[in-house]
């Protein structure tokens, strides 16, 4: 690069290639969102970039990609040799290191695909490639270091384009109105809700109300419909998503999650989404991904 700038030798653009082996919430935060950034201010930079779940031979051409940026690389997305490949030829590597992969926990869904021996090896195989990883939080970037000790590491906090329009009701309390709990997330938290079902059971004791957005305790699914329980679908669309919890009517969120090494790599997303979406108080817990 020219005078430590982001320019090419020699001036032009530069071009980056975001390529993405996942399609849900990371690939929005973490991708897609990157790629809004580039196009509002690329131009003034000197910066382009497309986003693709598509590698191609093509752009090893010269002049095609200056930056790799890699998202959840895959096998089907990239075979661990190329990626050994672009490294040999001094191509400037970027991955995102969004979870600890290495340590998905059993209870986890996602520990049915990363688990497997060969995802492991193959993982093990792309973080020895990057110049750069960038990652959600100062935990995850101690843990980055493990495997990838070659690269330099940057925090970049997940956040919200606040470019999106939301629909945020705000009704007038009528009396009898009671306090509505609630908790928001997809299928990756089987555990963390189980050790939140005694807090769900003294709501309902108290006669709260209870508002599960996407998945909920397996627990709770049947109770008689005196319960004052709201079971509201999610969406592998994120912005959709998005506007179902300000919808849900929450009055005071939930998301602690288990003391263990999986989740304190995970960033404080869940807080940030109960705060600018819903606008209303949240329970943590005083882990590290909450720092």
């Amino acid at each position: 690069m020219a005078g430590g700038g982001l320019r090419p030798e020699g001036g032009g653009t530069l071009r980056v290639a975001i390529l993405s082996g996942e399609n849900y919430g990371t690939n929005y935060y973490r991708a897609t969102l990157v790629k809004r950034a580039i196009d509002r201010w690329g131009a003034e930079h000197g910066v382009s970039a497309f986003h693709s779940h598509l590698f191609s031979m093509q752009y090893l051409a010269p002049g095609a990609v200056d930056v790799f940026y890699f998202l959840r690389p895959i096998p089907e997305l990239i075979p661990v040799e190329l990626m050994h490949r672009l490294k040999r030829e001094g191509r400037p590597i970027v991955v995102d290191y969004d979870d600890d992969l290495f340590h998905v926990p059993k209870w986890s869904t996602s520990s049915q695909t990363f688990d497997l021996g060969g995802i492991q090896e193959f993982c093990r195989g792309i973080m020895v490639t990057p110049d750069v990883v960038t990652t959600t939080t100062e935990s995850g970037a101690r843990i980055v270091k493990e495997y990838s000790p070659q690269a330099e590491t940057r925090v970049i906090p997940n956040a919200f384009d606040t470019a999106l329009k939301l629909m945020r009701p705000f009704p007038a309390h009528q009396t009898g109105d009671v306090p509505n709990v609630g908790w928001s997330g997809g299928g990756q938290h089987t555990k963390d809700l189980e050790s939140l079902e005694p807090v769900f059971r003294e709501c309902l004791k108290r006669g709260y109300g209870l508002t599960f957005v996407g998945d909920g305790p397996r627990a709770f699914r049947g109770l008689s419909p005196k319960h004052k329980i709201a079971w509201v679908n999610g969406s592998h669309n994120v912005e959709m998503y998005h506007q179902s919890m300000p919808l849900a009517g929450i009055d005071v969120g939930v998301a602690p999650v288990v003391d263990e090494r999986f989740n304190h790599s995970k960033s404080a997303l869940k807080a940030v989404e109960y705060s600018w979406l819903c606008g209303c108080p949240t329970v943590l817990s005083d882990l590290s991904c909450y720092d």
